[in-house]
């Protein structure tokens, strides 16, 4: 098993979702980032999707900065910002 941890409140992403597109928080993301809980349970979902193939995925995965997927009706791509 990696010791690749969860991501701490503070790390930023860019989120794109559809034509949107914004950054937040791993903080944000889990304590949810707008008024939709179906986008934030999928946001959340994919966060954590994100967590466990760092985590499980082995070494190339522990490496991994984002990712895209369908999670809760909604197409999200996850990625760990630079400097936005």
């Amino acid at each position: 098993m990696n010791k690749v941890k969860k991501f701490t409140k503070g790390t930023r992403f860019r989120v794109i979702s559809g034509r949107t597109c914004f950054y937040t928080t791993a903080g944000m993301i889990r304590a949810g980032v707008g008024d939709f809980m179906d986008f934030n349970k999928a946001l959340q979902e994919s966060l954590k999707s994100l967590e466990d193939a760092r985590k499980y995925g082995g070494p190339i995965m522990g490496a991994c900065v984002g990712h895209s997927g369908f999670w809760n009706g909604f197409d999200i791509q996850l990625n760990m910002a630079q400097n936005p």
